[in-house]
């Protein structure tokens, strides 16, 4: 459970708590269990602190420092993380539907089975990030960087990865219908086994790596162009 000294300390807002931080830095943070719903923790130092189901459903995180912090299965529903540092942070099964995580660093976050139905990822950074069967469906990810991330049986229905960085991800029985694809990086970029029946893709790119068993629509108005399905080299 929640250590009772810290979570009375967070609730006294960012300013009073880093400062009580600044004096403790050897201190991992417990809020396991607890409820932060609602709070304001912009600029909050929270490296290494244990949110574990934690409710921080319409908190503002802006700025945070949530470096290899552990949020498994909290609830992020409807939070501002935007710009926090999450390198590295714990996220497995978190309800994030519509969180913003707009420029945010989450280079090797862990988000395996995270729910990020209608979130905002815009310009943030996922490199190397886990996202196995993740929930994307309408997530806004442009101009993310996803380059080598995992999305294997992720759902990025109809999300939208305009101008994304999308280089060596895998992306392997991946439901990605109606999803917009439009001036993304996708060198290396693996299909197999996924579902792109009425995705966009910019017909800028010669190659979008490997789709193997992929399905696809005929519709070249809405899905893949012929051209992208020319095997690697082959172009021309």
């Amino acid at each position: 459970m929640a250590h009772p000294e810290h979570i009375r300390r967070i609730r006294q807002g960012s300013t009073a708590w880093n400062q009580w931080r600044r004096e403790r830095p050897l201190l991992r943070p417990d809020f396991n269990h607890d409820h932060c719903r609602g709070c304001d923790l912009a600029d909050a130092e929270l490296s290494y602190s244990n949110f574990h189901q934690n409710d921080l459903l319409r908190a503002n995180l802006s700025h945070a420092n949530l470096l290899q912090a552990n949020l498994s299965n909290a609830s992020l529903r409807k939070s501002d993380l935007s710009s926090a540092n999450l390198r590295g942070a714990n996220l497995i099964q978190t309800d994030s539907r519509g969180a913003n995580f707009s420029c945010a660093d989450l280079v090797q976050a862990n988000m395996v089975g995270a729910d990020l139905t209608g979130a905002r990822l815009i310009e943030s950074n996922l490199t190397a990030a886990l996202l196995v069967h993740a929930r994307l469906d309408c997530a806004l990810l442009i101009c993310a960087n996803l380059q080598g991330a995992d999305l294997t049986g992720a759902s990025l229905r109809g999300a939208d990865l305009s101008c994304a960085d999308l280089r060596s991800v895998n992306f392997s029985g991946a439901d990605l219908r109606d999803a917009v694809l439009l001036g993304a990086n996708l060198k290396q970029a693996q299909f197999d086994d996924c579902n792109l029946d009425g995705a966009k893709f910019s017909t800028r790119y010669p190659s979008i790596g490997y789709l193997g068993e992929a399905s696809y629509s005929n519709d070249s108005s809405v899905a893949v162009s012929p051209r992208l399905l020319l095997p690697q080299g082959s172009e021309g």
